[in-house]
């Protein structure tokens, strides 16, 4: 009986394996960068903020050289504002916050070698809620501080997949699409 129910469950595995490669679902994995990609200026307003350090570890672990002015790079990838805002969305019956937005916003944009915008400007965005407790102050400044962290990494996120879904021309053209 046990080598009946071995039997169905590697036939069930090699069906869906079969039906998943057919149909040209895939994990995601490693898409190399075009090479005009690669040579990368980053300007960002605060060099030594912790959003600007993990940019650049991402940036780097695509395989992106960081270079250290525009006049070296063949791209250009400008950090022109990121403002951060909380707000309350209600309140309780006392008048107190019961629940807070927390919004992140980061605008950027492509250029090439020449200084010419390719892509831009564009912003990418993130919100999250959470309720607040008066009674638990220190525990609600931490939460806060961790959905900044999470927002921080689905801007990098975001932003990154768009630097890498930016199709890029020559730079003689001095245009890029989406």
């Amino acid at each position: 009986m046990q080598k009946l129910q071995q039997q169905w469950l590697t036939l069930s595995l090699l069906f869906v394996t079969l039906l998943f490669s057919g149909c040209g679902w895939h994990l995601r994995g490693y898409e190399p960068l075009p090479e005009e990609m690669k040579s990368l200026y980053l300007d960002i307003p605060n060099e030594t903020s912790e959003l600007s350090r993990s940019l650049k570890r991402s940036l780097k672990s695509m395989g992106v050289d960081l270079v250290d002015s525009a006049a070296q790079a063949k791209m250009t990838l400008a950090v022109t504002d990121i403002k951060h805002n909380r707000r309350t969305i209600s309140t309780s019956g006392r008048g107190k916050a019961a629940e807070y937005e927390l919004t992140s916003l980061l605008t950027y944009e492509i250029k090439n070698s020449a200084g010419e915008r390719l892509f831009g400007p564009d912003t990418v965005s993130a919100e999250k809620v959470y309720l607040f407790d008066p009674n638990r102050v220190v525990s609600a400044f931490e939460e806060e501080q961790l959905l900044r962290e999470e927002m921080q990494r689905d801007l990098i996120s975001q932003l990154l997949r768009r630097y890498r879904a930016a199709k890029v021309t020559p730079a003689a053209d001095g245009e890029a699409q989406e």
